[in-house]
């Protein structure tokens, strides 16, 4: 199976991370205007939602509205539990909503009752998160435009 175009775009983007002293990471700061959020915004808000509107948009998938402003709401992790279709069971490329609705990030691998998550904000950075309980998230699949 080819892997989604959004994964590679989330791929690409590993190792961007949060900059210390208070600086901002000029590409965190282009996921936050993904979501409409302007430069004064900083980088120490939670982005998790934001790196994944991000990909989105760079893989050419709609995401709620045209104008970024519209767009703030996907920031909020739970709103994704809206987005695209429901999946019973996670793959690869699934939008994963950590159940307590404090994360969002995409499913990189599934093993067993474990997914590797690729996600924004992940310990300040865009990193795998490994062996993630399966059960702890739901998993929505991406409609085209």
């Amino acid at each position: 199976m080819t892997e989604p175009a959004w994964m590679a775009i989330a791929e690409a983007e590993l190792g961007q991370r949060q900059w210390p002293g208070g600086f901002d990471n000029p590409r965190v700061l282009e996921y936050l205007a993904a979501c409409g959020f302007h430069p004064e915004h900083d980088e120490s808000m939670a982005w998790c939602g934001c790196f994944a509107t991000w990909a989105m948009l760079k893989a050419g998938m709609r995401v709620l509205a045209d104008e970024p402003c519209d767009r703030m709401v996907c920031a909020y992790p739970p709103w994704w539990r809206c987005f695209g279709t429901p999946l019973a069971t996670p793959r690869v490329g699934a939008i994963a909503i950590r159940k307590n609705g404090l994360h969002v990030a995409f499913v990189a691998g599934v093993n067993g009752g474990l997914v590797d998550l690729l996600g924004g904000n992940q310990d300040d950075a865009v990193r795998l998160w490994t062996g993630r309980r399966a059960a702890d998230f739901s998993y929505r699949w991406p409609e085209p435009c």
